[in-house]
This record gives C-alpha cells, sequence and structure tokens, in this order.
C-alpha cells in the first residue's frame, strides 16, 4: 500500500480473511480464543498504563472485529479504524450502533492533526512493506496530540504464533500440496531494536518501551512511542 491508494488486492484479502472468522471454523475458533484470553489483558494493562486522562479519543488503528478492546472501549472513547469493510461491520456488531468507524488507509488517515490522544494497533504494522510503515508512522504523528503516544504490538521474526503459523503453512501448501492462507502476508516481522530503530528514523517518535515477554504469552513485542522531542518528521 502507498500514498492514498486503497490496493483492490488488499482490501479483498482483508475482507475475506474478516468474512472467514465472522463463519468461524477452527482456525477461527482458535483466534478469538487467542484475541479474547491472552490478546485482551495484555492490551488493557498497556492501555492503562500507557494513555492517562480521558481528553480526545484514542484511535485502533487495524481495529479488526474489535474483541481485544471490549474493556477499552467501556473507559474510553474509541474510534475503530480498518482498511477492510467485512472488519468493520464486525467491529460495529461488538461495539454497538453507535460506535465509531471509519474506513480507510493508514497512510492516509482522514483525521485532523493533533485530533487524537492515542493510538495503538495490533498485527499491523508487520503486512506493510517499510517505506510504507515509515508513512504510516508519520500519519501517526501528524494526527497524535502533542503529549500522545503509540501503543504497537508487532509480532516479532522469532514469536512462537509466527513460528506455528509458518511451519502450519509449510506442511499444508508445500507437503499436502493444498492451497491455504490463514492471513494476509506478514512482511515487515520485527527483528530487534535495533530494526525498530532504523524503521522510525526520520519520523519524529522515540522508542519509550519495548517489551517482550509473558503478559502476551511471548506473541508480540509491544512498543511504546513518543514524540522525540525538537525533531520534526521527515516528508
Amino acid at each position: 500500500m502507498s500514498g492514498t491508494d486503497i490496493s483492490p488486492q488488499d482490501v479483498a484479502g482483508w475482507d475475506t480473511y474478516w468474512t472467514t472468522q465472522r463463519r468461524g471454523g477452527l482456525y477461527g475458533a482458535i483466534a478469538r480464543f487467542y484475541r479474547n484470553q491472552i490478546i485482551r489483558p495484555a492490551l488493557n494493562r498497556f492501555v492503562r498504563t500507557t494513555f492517562v486522562g480521558n481528553g480526545a479519543p484514542l484511535l485502533h488503528v487495524g481495529c479488526g472485529s474489535g474483541q481485544v478492546d471490549v474493556d477499552v472501549r467501556t473507559t474510553r472513547d474509541v474510534i475503530g479504524f480498518d482498511i477492510s469493510a467485512a472488519a468493520l461491520g464486525l467491529y460495529r456488531q461488538s461495539a454497538g450502533r453507535d460506535a465509531k468507524a471509519v474506513r480507510g488507509s493508514a497512510t492516509a488517515l482522514p483525521l485532523a492533526e493533533r485530533s487524537i490522544a492515542g493510538i495503538y494497533s495490533l498485527g499491523l504494522l508487520e503486512h506493510f512493506e517499510e517505506p510504507e510503515i515509515r508513512t504510516i508512522l508519520r500519519e501517526f504523528r501528524r494526527v497524535l496530540a502533542e503529549d500522545g503516544k503509540v501503543l504497537l504490538l508487532w509480532p516479532p521474526r522469532w514469536g512462537p504464533t509466527v513460528m506455528v503459523l509458518d511451519t502450519t503453512h509449510f506442511i499444508v501448501n508445500r507437503v499436502l500440496r493444498i492451497p491455504m492462507k490463514l492471513h494476509p502476508d506478514e512482511v515487515s516481522l520485527l527483528r530487534s531494536r535495533a530494526h525498530l530503530d532504523r524503521l522510525i528514523a526520520g519520523t519524529g517518535f522515540a522508542i519509550e518501551q519495548f517489551y517482550f515477554g509473558p503478559r502476551d504469552a511471548f506473541t508480540h513485542v509491544i512498543c511504546v512511542l513518543s514524540r522525540a522531542k525538537n525533531v520534526l518528521a521527515r516528508s
């Protein structure tokens, strides 16, 4: 994805993924358990410690079905944002008729400058190439309040879920020769803190926290970014 365009292929891939999640099946059931029992408690904790106060709304970029932030929405004003109409349909079912849900590309957020108190995303940036990641981060900085922060849950290359899914894809596709794709490609799995440092260079952010541990069963690196002082993002 690049610029303000939403690739039809990307939209189709994510609509297919979330339509499959709606229908259920074994993978859908495992994914729902994972979101509700592992990721949701971890997100609750890091949202609580990262975003203080109750000012402007939080933006959940790549909100998907909304299963992971059910608790967050009870205490904070949240805007769900996703490229997929199918995902936003599930999000509205979860969040209710009055849910704030916006469709678009993360590379060109349709929001005013400094209008958002905080931004969080889970399993989003690994689906973008590195130049697009930098574009997204600059957009995050543009819409973020002066003292706002960004909370990223980013799967690392060495994470157990990545290894399990990669092994499953290999066995089913290469050994059994059954075409299967459980989720869109993860082209930018996080490799290290130094890798994150390189990715945020020139975006106007600094790393405030970098965590990998048991709170989410070692499935993500949890990163908190804040505005780098006296630094302007390069366009």
